[in-house]
């Protein structure tokens, strides 16, 4: 297996720069694909995740909440602390009773938010929180902090450029614990594809052809490549940006860049190294001039053969 020589075989001149910070906008209340308000389900009781009681996830059995190496998980009609915070609808608000809760996605999440609040905080300060995002590699896209009445509820929401996998919601004091929540929501994924790309199949010594449709005509259309899923975000470099799930993508990993025809399309042709059999190669197009948006295609994942 020869990544060393398959990259220089792909390679193709007129590379460009890349950026890696992933954009993470506050958003006001929306309706979600997906919607949680811990209703329709028993009473959690001190447990490490709510599937532990539901025998399912949250979210439509789509994500689950849990707190890390605790138990405790705890849904209830009201909580007394420092003050008290009663369910802001039906039956049963979530609390965390020992460690901070964590969140985790079955799909990746493109927007999520919901009512916080706590009943717990230090005598003449502002409760708080901490929320930390990350992608499907457990890699760190950023945090939030946030600031909120004493027990009192209130809205925070967040659209991801790159898909969130993991959430940790962390209160300011007791370890994390002490975070209520209600009436979440989540929309799943990252930008939708809006280019189409077939690659044919990849076989160590021959060619292959890269095609890809849907780009404005005239646009500049860049087709990457890498060896591992991941994730890698342009923001603005070279007037691309583009959220690719490809990991390490960088100014060498570029199969080629052409315009767009009248039909929006382009197609690239490169030959693949005879000693790359059994390589993996993952590759994807982004267009280029569509900032802040993104056009991006499906992802293509082969293994040499």
């Amino acid at each position: 297996m020869n990544k060393r020589a398959l990259s220089i075989g792909l390679i193709a001149a007129g590379a460009f720069a890349f950026g890696a910070a992933a954009q993470i906008t506050p958003i006001g209340p929306f309706t979600g694909d997906y919607s949680e308000g811990f209703e329709g389900q028993p009473q959690v009781l001190f447990e490490p995740c709510v599937s532990t009681t539901w025998g399912v996830g949250i979210f439509g059995d789509t994500a689950d909440l849990c707190t890390p190496g605790n138990s405790g998980c705890h849904t209830t009609g009201s909580w007394g602390f420092f003050c008290s915070l009663g369910r802001r609808t039906g039956s049963w608000m979530y609390g965390s009773a020992g460690g901070f809760s964590q969140i985790t996605f079955n799909d990746g999440a493109g927007a999520f938010g919901g009512y916080f609040g706590s009943n717990a905080y230090d005598v003449g300060e502002q409760p708080n929180a901490t929320f930390t995002f990350y992608d499907v590699d457990g890699n760190v896209l950023g945090d939030e902090y946030v600031e909120f009445d004493r027990c009192v509820w209130e809205w925070f929401g967040w659209e991801f450029d790159v898909p969130v996998y993991t959430i940790d919601c962390v209160n300011g004091k007791y370890s994390g614990a002490f975070l209520m929540m209600e009436d979440l929501e989540y929309n799943v994924g990252g930008p939708s594809d809006c280019l189409t790309m077939t690659v044919d199949a990849l076989f160590g010594g021959g060619s292959a052809d890269w095609d890809v449709s849907g780009a404005t005509p005239g646009a500049e259309v860049a087709i990457v490549y890498g060896f591992n899923p991941g994730s890698t975000v342009i923001n603005g470099y070279a007037q691309y940006c583009a959220s690719f799930g490809i990991d390490c993508v960088n100014q060498k990993r570029v199969i080629c860049r052409k315009t767009a025809d009248g039909n929006g399309e382009i197609s690239c042709t490169k030959r693949i190294p005879g000693n790359a059999v059994g390589v993996r190669v993952l590759s994807q197009a982004a267009e280029r001039g569509t900032c802040p948006d993104e056009c991006i295609s499906n992802l293509d994942d082969q293994t040499i053969q």
